[in-house]
């Protein structure tokens, strides 16, 4: 049960809109493979540093006892704010409206990403992976689950190699087939525009449903 769900937990981070966004601005400029590389090497190693600096922090004595008497509690908080998220989402317009859009402007990543720099993109790699729910939960698991420690990193890596698959899969694709890939850029863009925000929104109400009923079962 414990490794089923880190794998959905993985699963759910891995729909983080605003990285998505940022994917999709990458993949339309003229150099995506080299700016979605640095770009994803800038969010994994953040993303490992914090994960890796989590599960052994919680696996001290101390720590592991006040993060077990707890556990029920942290998933209740956790499921009650990805129900909020998933609220928000859900409650904002399923498409924007183009007008509104076009009055805005580029945002703050497209237009750093408009220098088609390779550091911007790994800054904004940095500052754009804040560590979701799902995955503090994730690490929670991971720490108190009774693994070695080699154990613990093997499933941290997996973790984020899960959460940044949709970063990882553009990236391949590009590598054995550029063409073919960019052909299908626009599609995957209009469909991300259209059910992103729902598709996010139906993850984050469907995790929160569960944790805070896990968080419940642990406390009775």
């Amino acid at each position: 049960m414990n490794l089923a769900e880190i794998f959905v937990l993985a699963v759910a981070s891995a729909v983080y809109p605003t990285l998505l966004a940022v994917v999709i601005v990458i993949l339309n400029r003229p150099q995506p493979r080299r700016l979605l590389t640095f770009f994803l090497a800038g969010a994994a190693l953040v993303s490992l540093a914090i994960g890796l600096t989590a599960v052994f922090v919680l696996d001290t004595s101390s720590v592991h006892r006040a993060a077990r008497h707890v556990s029920g509690p942290i998933y209740i908080v956790a499921g009650t704010l990805a129900l909020l998220v998933g609220g928000v989402l859900y409650r904002q317009p399923h498409r924007p409206d183009p007008e509104q859009k076009q009055d805005k402007g580029p945002s703050l990543s497209q237009r750093a990403l408009s220098r088609d720099s390779s550091r911007i993109a790994f800054v904004l790699g940095i500052v754009l992976d804040l560590p979701s729910i799902f995955y503090l939960v994730g690490l929670k698991d991971i720490a108190l689950a009774g693994y070695t420690a080699v154990q613990k990193v093997l499933l941290v890596v997996c973790f984020n190699a899960i959460m940044f698959s949709l970063i990882e899969v553009p990236l391949i694709a590009l590598a054995v087939s550029p063409e073919l890939t960019q052909r299908r850029i626009q599609n995957f863009d209009g469909w991300l525009r259209s059910h992103g925000r729902r598709l996010a929104s139906s993850v984050a109400l469907c995790l929160g449903v569960y944790l805070v009923g896990r968080g419940v079962l642990t406390v009775t």
